[in-house]
């Protein structure tokens, strides 16, 4: 369940032009779970986890991702790259193989700052996505 989503998501924000163009046109640079430290900004980190909801024959399950944009020259540039991967998620579609969406949307934002260790701030901003889905057959 979660690998069929994960794939579905990273195809859907690397395929997407106008994303990859916030990031330097690397289309790399997005990373599930975590960018290792070698990774150049700005680039974007997603995380998901699932719940079955236990309460239909399809096994229904809710879909919790975080989805971070990263970079160090401003919390601009990352809000910019988290506004295009809201266009693209809040009360769209996504195609995951094997499974109806029943719907997604944004519950929450988030930001933080981090100190690295070099003495650069690093600039969060993103969401997190509330996806209800069951298997389509």
């Amino acid at each position: 369940m979660i690998a069929a989503f994960d794939a579905a998501l990273s195809t859907l924000l690397t395929d997407d032009a106008a994303l990859v163009e916030l990031l330097r046109g690397d289309t790399t640079a997005i990373w599930n779970k975590i960018a290792p430290d070698s990774a150049e900004l700005p680039y974007v980190v997603f995380d998901a986890d699932d719940v079955e909801l236990n309460d239909t024959p399809r096994r229904a399950r809710d879909i919790r991702v975080n989805i971070m944009a990263v970079d160090m020259r401003s919390a601009q540039l990352a809000a910019s790259i988290d506004a295009r991967i809201d266009a693209l998620i809040h009360q769209q579609e996504l195609s995951v193989t094997g499974f109806n969406i029943w719907w997604q949307r944004r519950v929450r934002g988030l930001s933080f700052e981090e100190n690295a260790d070099s003495g650069r701030v690093n600039w969060h901003v993103g969401a997190e996505y509330l996806v209800r889905m069951e298997a389509s057959s």
